[in-house]
């Protein structure tokens, strides 16, 4: 905004500033002189104003997802409203139709969570039954096999030699009764035939015994030196089968388990999901009517640094009835005009001249006879990009039942930055500068005098230092 520095200065009797032409019908080239004068200065500041509510309520679709918002119904701009009052209502048609799929999808996915958790249950409760009768068939290979080393084995090889023991005893048995035979045949002479058939009989059972004793013999060699060693070997060869018959059971059993209890956990994320997805449905639908939060006037769109937009360019053309409204936007803002200020761009050149609490008047350009007192209530710390700060009027006292001020308004605001009822005032055109930095003026015998420059007035300029009223300087360089 453009900066313009409007100057009100009281009358005076006495001219603004004197030029002593010191005349002398002897001397024509004595220099023109200027006499420094004292009179009243008053400076205003001008800047372009637009008038802002802090008080607004924004109407934003704030969408979880729906974005079909075709409006059905809205209320004319500038309308006064009361809070609760219905702004805009959208179609509905759509999102009644997109919630009642959610609902059944939801009730699917509930019943399919069921389903897994029962099946979960299951999986567990068969988990624990293999687990336990693959733990039992192990122990019962590891006791087997215990029992094997300890009992069955030893009793085998007693076995065994009790075996021999009873062979041996029999080969003796049969070699003692023939010898008793013998003697007793050839004591008696017998010479009868059954005599003989029966030492025959017991000659052929000691010939019985001794081939069963040496059978007995080598049974008991394949049995020491080999079904033994082989049996040794293949009991633990089986306890070894068990033992990875039990490892990859372990291993696998809980296959069935975990998976389960994946199918449980996803069959929950996907209900969670559901239910989210059905409550921000069910939050999106309750977007389909938007109702005043705040008493105040409405304005579509939003207010950007004061300046109002509408959702795509203009905002009337962007609400209206049949319509689709994206999601996510500001369709409209609820003003309060009660509550106002006013917006304004600073000049950085002119930044030193305001301070915060200046007081001043903003004329509103739609009718100048609208005057509201305002007062400087904040400048930014840092500029805007533009060479200018922006800076915040606050107006006070201001009856705005007539709403002659509204938002997005333009003003002129007026602020009295200087008063001096006795500033020392000369010619622009009289001072001068080497460096633009440093000013100062000629004196009637051609030397620099440095003065510093305050406010300009016109083709005058203040006199701050350097300078007391009535001291004379050259008009122009020598």
């Amino acid at each position: 905004m453009k900066l313009m520095i409007c100057l009100a200065v009281a009358l005076m009797a006495t001219p603004h500033w004197a030029v002593s032409q010191e005349t002398d019908e002897t001397q024509d080239s004595a220099p023109e002189m200027v006499t420094v004068t004292a009179r009243p200065l008053v400076v205003y500041g001008k800047l372009d104003g637009l008038v802002e509510s802090p008080k607004f309520a924004e109407m934003e679709l704030d969408s979880n997802g729906w974005s079909d918002f075709e409006i059905e119904n809205v209320i004319a701009q500038g309308v006064s409203v009361k809070q609760g009052e219905k702004l805009v209502s959208f179609d509905t048609e759509a999102i009644e139709k997109a919630l009642r799929e959610l609902q059944m999808a939801q009730q699917d996915l509930e019943m399919e969570l069921a389903a897994k958790r029962l099946a979960a249950e299951q999986a567990a409760q068969r988990f624990e039954m293999a687990r336990s009768i693959a733990q039992q068939t192990m122990k019962n290979a590891e006791d087997d096999y215990q029992y094997y080393l300890e009992v069955e084995r030893p009793e085998r090889l007693k076995d065994l030699d009790y075996s021999l023991k009873m062979s041996n005893y029999s080969l003796e048995y049969a070699r003692e009764e023939l010898e008793q035979l013998m003697q007793m045949y050839n004591e008696d002479e017998l010479t009868e035939e059954s005599e003989r058939i029966v030492l025959k009989r017991a000659q052929r059972s000691v010939e019985s015994s001794e081939r069963s004793l040496e059978k007995r013999k080598e049974s008991i060699q394949q049995t020491r030196e080999v079904d033994i060693p082989r049996e040794d070997f293949a009991r633990k060869n089986a306890l070894d089968q068990q033992a990875l018959e039990f490892a990859k059971s372990m291993l696998e059993l809980p296959n069935e388990k975990v998976k389960a209890e994946t199918a449980l956990r996803k069959a929950e994320i996907a209900v969670r999901e559901g239910a989210k997805k059905l409550q921000e449905l069910g939050e999106d639908r309750e977007l389909m009517v938007l109702t005043a939060p705040m008493a105040g006037i409405v304005y579509y769109g939003r207010s950007v640094d004061g300046k109002w937009t509408g959702l795509s360019g203009t905002a009337k053309r962007s609400l209206e009835i049949g319509k689709k409204v994206p999601a996510n936007k500001v369709v409209m803002t609820i003003v309060d005009p009660n509550s106002l200020v006013v917006r304004a761009a600073l000049p950085e050149d002119k930044l030193s001249h305001y301070q915060v609490g200046d007081a001043g008047k903003a004329v509103m350009k739609s009718d100048r006879q609208v005057v509201l007192p305002v007062k400087l209530a904040r400048i930014d710390k840092v500029p805007a990009g533009d060479g200018t700060f922006g800076c915040l009027f606050t107006v006070v006292d201001f009856n705005n039942d007539q709403e002659k001020a509204l938002p997005g308004m333009n003003c002129s605001v007026s602020v009295k930055l200087y008063s001096n009822e006795a500033a020392l005032m000369v010619p622009r055109a009289s001072v001068f500068s080497d460096d633009g930095i440093e000013h100062f003026v000629y004196t009637a015998a051609g030397q620099k005098q440095p003065v510093q420059l305050g406010f300009d007035e016109g083709d005058q300029v203040q006199i701050v230092s350097g300078l007391k009223a009535g001291a004379k300087f050259r008009q122009s360089k020598p």
